[in-house]
């Protein structure tokens, strides 16, 4: 299987289509093209979408693992997520990974895999591509909602699972140490609630929103079929280059993950206290961090800077101000009160209301409670339930009672745009 080997005193990554390779594994890598035009390319998707300039750092930072003992010693898989709306970008940027190393088409030579693929398959190869990435493209349409859970475990773990032979005897599976990056229409994390392994998948899982407005898809979306026609013909230049930077200078790329490693848990308790928790995160970000020192010297420095803002982006969500502030488990749960929150302000004239309702007269809430109970009552549906309020509200979203939902209230929340997001 892949690995990172030490030969003459310095790393050599081994992979499926590299000289020192042993495996039976299908080639997965190769170049066609000019190196200028991908590099040119890739520079202007990372400019154009914050999100893709991430992913790409993701990409490049996993050649790491392995290279040296502070990135050795992960040994866990992180997961990646872009989820959202279709067609927005997430098969493109998923593509621009694979184009680091080979063809970003599906097909011969190719390191992409959908939800067409077998588990089984993706246990193989998983583990051709140890020590490096793969991009998967609707993995939440490949994991059923039974066992969802039980198999992210096992990618994040690394594999190793003892099995039955063809012939009779034991087997043991492959191991892998990879960053996959996926897409999906809906959050992995959907996949975990209520999952005694639910808090551990979260740690080793970062997901982000195509359509986040910080760190989202292309600004020109009309551009992304110009990028794709590029693309097509100019692939595989990242990764020998990469390969390269790390084996030569690793002292010099170790310290890029060193300094953000030490930023998130260099104080425990300072502002990004949360990591002290979910060591998994940091080191996540820390490799991203290589990845974009490697996309300013083999792309183009502001491919490298675009790359850096957005990592700088998506740490700073964690700071911490005060103690309120969690765990990433924690921190989503908060998010899905607010949205239950705004589905119950947005429906409000469907539910019987006792005690208070907003209006900004404080002095009607009583009567607004009656009227909208009226309202309810004799719509044509009846009511969807009833939100006991137990005190006057100061804003539209100081709710603070209990929600009673009927059998339609039950079922209109669950046709809700949200619900997918905080059932």
């Amino acid at each position: 299987f892949p690995v990172t080997i030490h030969a003459h005193g310095l790393p050599v990554h081994v992979i499926a289509g590299t000289e020192l390779y042993t495996g039976d594994s299908a080639t997965n890598t190769g170049a066609k093209g000019d190196y200028r035009t991908w590099a040119n390319c890739i520079n202007e998707m990372c400019i154009s979408s914050p999100a893709c300039a991430f992913a790409l750092a993701v990409a490049f930072g996993s050649y790491a693992r392995g290279v040296h003992p502070k990135t050795k010693n992960i040994n866990l898989s992180h997961i990646f997520q872009l989820y959202g709306e279709r067609s927005r970008g997430k098969s493109t940027i998923l593509q621009a990974c694979a184009s680091i190393q080979t063809t970003p088409m599906k097909g011969p030579n190719s390191i992409i895999f959908d939800s067409d693929s077998s588990k089984v398959g993706l246990e193989s190869v998983l583990a051709a591509n140890n020590h490096g990435f793969l991009p998967i493209d609707e993995l939440d349409a490949l994991l059923d909602s039974r066992f969802g859970a039980t198999t992210l475990m096992f990618f994040t773990n690394g594999g190793g699972r003892v099995k039955g032979g063809r012939n009779g005897g034991t087997v043991v599976g492959g191991n892998w140490n990879t960053s996959m990056i996926v897409s999906g229409n809906s959050p992995l994390s959907t996949k975990l609630r209520g999952h005694d392994k639910e808090e551990a998948l979260n740690s080793r899982l970062f997901e982000l929103d195509i359509l986040d407005p910080d760190c989202g898809t292309f600004k020109d979306p009309e551009k992304v079929k110009d990028y794709m026609e590029v693309l097509n013909e100019n692939y595989g230049h990242g990764y020998t280059r990469a390969i390269e930077e790390l084996t030569t200078k690793t002292d010099e790329y170790i310290s890029f993950y060193n300094e953000r490693l030490d930023q998130l848990l260099g104080n425990s308790q300072g502002e990004f206290r949360h990591f002290a928790e979910e060591q998994r995160l940091a080191y996540f970000f820390s490799l991203a961090q290589i990845g974009a020192e490697l996309l300013s010297v083999i792309v183009n420095e502001n491919a490298g800077a675009a790359a850096s803002k957005a990592i700088d982006k998506l740490v700073n969500r964690y700071k911490s101000d005060d103690a309120q502030r969690g765990t990433t488990a924690e921190l989503q749960a908060l998010t899905k009160i607010q949205a239950v929150k705004e589905w119950i302000i947005n429906s409000a004239g469907n539910f019987r209301w006792e005690g208070f309702a907003w209006t900004e007269n404080a002095q009607y809430q009583e009567q607004q409670a009656k009227d909208l109970s009226d309202q309810a009552t004799k719509a044509f549906h009846g009511a969807w339930g009833v939100f006991k309020q137990f005190r006057l509200m100061k804003a539209v979203d100081d709710l603070d009672g209990v929600l009673y939902l009927s059998s339609i209230g039950e079922e209109r929340m669950q046709q809700g745009a949200s619900y997918r997001d905080w059932e």
